[in-house]
């Protein structure tokens, strides 16, 4: 279940007419539901906060998100729906009081978790319940959009545009990320899973379909830096012109020394969805793909065609902390993406 502090005492200071004084606004009391596996989570809805002088005008809610990417509906004091919710999802929805100006006056919380089966697997990048984000207007360093940090779903999505002036179009539309582009107009996401996955195994799972048939398309990496064709990096290369081949490999340094771990036949990358999985275990991991569909499985386990496991990772025997799974964007193309962790 959810960590929950409590939120500190507000102290609003009723200012004017030289007199004026200390208006205390309260929060209710922290609260926390935790529901098993297949559950759904009730709905919320907040007690008072106490307000003496009357000073609240309005509320706001907001959902941070330790696993999924859950989020609410609703108004005041609640009730508070939530949406968008899975096995393993965990996280806390914050109510803050505010006065006529905005300004904030006291917060109340309320975490929340859903447990994971026996034996199943845990969330740890979940975007399929984003209904709209605008990279271009949204986040980023400056607040408006842009490159640098975007939070999504709990996540930290870092965004560059790879010396270039960026894309035309970068947005998430119902879990699907939605890009134009070209070599002139790049943009690369680096998503920080937020964990040290070294201690067990995890799968990453991508997609891309409606690639532009002129150019590149995307190139999928999951490894232990923030750049792309860094150490320690598995690879997949999906989508030259008209491709019939998907590439898998691992940069072993950050020299760097490319390991083709397999080279596979498939069908036009252009006009068929491709689904690529990345299984990984300390140093060790498993590439594996597969056509015909782009929606991503949920269980972690591997795609239908497999590739041989490269266990030599540079003659290391250390676990390798891969947080970070980037998508070097390129020419048009749709990209789901999403991570699993096995149970422990």
């Amino acid at each position: 279940m959810a960590r929950t502090l409590r939120q500190p005492t507000s102290r609003y200071i009723l200012g004017g007419g030289g007199g004026g004084g200390d208006s205390i606004v309260t929060p209710p009391s922290p609260t926390s539901q935790s529901v098993a596996a297949g559950g759904s989570l009730s709905a919320k809805t907040f007690g008072s906060f106490t307000d003496p002088d009357g000073v609240i005008n309005n509320y706001l809610a907001a959902v941070t998100n330790a696993v999924g990417s859950a989020s609410v509906s609703g108004s005041g004091l609640g009730a508070y729906t939530f949406g968008g919710t899975a096995d393993g999802n965990s996280g806390t929805l914050s109510l803050t009081a505010r006065n006529a100006a905005n300004q904030s006056l006291a917060t109340a919380t309320h975490s929340f978790s859903i447990g994971s089966p026996s034996g199943g697997v845990t969330a740890l990048l979940d975007i399929s319940g984003v209904s709209s984000y605008n990279f271009k207007t949204q986040g980023g360093s400056g607040g408006s959009g842009g490159a640098g940090p975007h939070s999504i779903a709990g996540k930290t999505f870092t965004l560059d545009f790879r010396g270039t002036s960026g894309p035309t179009k970068l947005l998430i539309n119902n879990g699907v990320i939605e890009y134009e582009g070209s070599s002139s107009a790049r943009a690369q996401l680096v998503i920080d899973l937020g964990v040290d996955v070294s201690p067990f195994m995890f799968t990453v799972y991508c997609s891309i379909e409606n690639v532009s048939t002129s150019g590149l398309g995307m190139l999928f990496y999951v490894g232990e830096g923030t750049s792309a064709n860094s150490g320690n990096q598995a690879q997949f290369l999906a989508g030259s012109p008209n491709v019939t081949t998907l590439l898998m490999r691992e940069n072993t340094t950050s020299s760097p020394a490319f390991v083709t771990v397999k080279s596979a036949s498939v069908t036009d990358i252009n006009n068929t969805p491709t689904r690529m999985c990345c299984q990984m275990l300390g140093g060790a991991w498993q590439p594996s793909f597969d056509q015909g569909t782009a929606a991503l499985p949920t269980d972690g386990a591997p795609l239908g065609a497999q590739g041989q496991m490269n266990f030599s990772n540079a003659g290391t025997a250390v676990p390798e902390n891969r947080k970070y799974v980037i998508l070097n964007l390129v020419d048009d193309c749709d990209v789901r993406v999403s991570s699993y962790k096995g149970s422990s």
